[in-house]
């Protein structure tokens, strides 16, 4: 378990991209929340939609008065081809986890929630994100207010991964969907938060490129920048 380094956001720099009445509104109700402590645990802290997502997320908290914090689950092999298939059934792909993988899953998780307490890391309200970070929340002793966020489509989930998922999702106090059809079944109601997914307009991969440097990019990889292109940008397995 080690804190994640993260870029440097803050909430005006979006002035010109958000209204600023809406930024202005973000700082008088951050005002209530000033000095609370929040901890978000996931398991990359590169490359992943969650790691991008934390990365902006963490300094824009910091810069209206939230005392956030990123941790990152150190992984094994064993326990990434474990999640992996957890991760994959809860979108709908067959199969199931061995007692042996469910043993990885959940040690790797108390390992995790031990290095924390052996810090004194305490918080107010901890987030969890993803499947590698499910259980964790077992495992920590007086944790109080937590939180899991679910950022994958589990509109058609593997029944079995979603039934041995179901006892820690109950765990939480909030858990958080990006759409109302992601909701698992026998959730209750009043535990379920729909927050949309968006992008980070300042983030490198959303900034506009000035046309000389696209076109130059492109015949770097041999494309001719004069024809038509289509393009599709996403991810290249079933689940598109």
């Amino acid at each position: 378990m080690r804190e994640a380094l993260l870029s440097d956001r803050r909430l005006w720099d979006y002035s010109g991209l958000v209204p600023e009445e809406i930024l202005s509104d973000i700082e008088r109700l951050a005002n209530r929340l000033k000095g609370l402590r929040v901890i978000h645990v996931n398991a990359t802290p590169l490359g992943g939609g969650v790691a991008e997502i934390l990365d902006s997320l963490i300094p824009l908290l910091r810069s209206i008065g939230i005392d956030a914090v990123w941790y990152v689950i150190l992984l094994d092999e064993l326990f990434i081809a474990t999640t992996k298939i957890l991760h994959h059934s809860l979108q709908g792909s067959p199969g199931y986890l061995t007692e042996e993988q469910m043993g990885v899953y959940l040690a790797q998780n108390q390992k995790a929630a031990l290095e924390l307490e052996g810090k004194l890391v305490t918080a107010d309200v901890w987030i969890m994100h993803d499947p590698q970070a499910l259980p964790l929340a077992e495992f920590l002793p007086n944790v109080g207010k937590t939180v899991w966020s679910c950022h994958i489509d589990t509109t058609e989930s593997n029944a079995f991964v979603r039934d041995i998922s179901m006892p820690f999702i109950n765990r939480y106090d909030r858990v958080i969907f990006t759409h109302e059809q992601y909701v698992l079944k026998g959730l209750s109601r009043d535990k379920i938060c729909i927050f949309a997914p968006a992008i980070d307009p300042l983030s490198p991969k959303n900034l506009s490129l000035p046309r000389a440097v696209a076109q130059q990019i492109l015949a770097q990889v041999s494309i001719d920048p004069i024809r038509p292109l289509i393009t599709q940008v996403s991810r290249f397995d079933r689940w598109l």
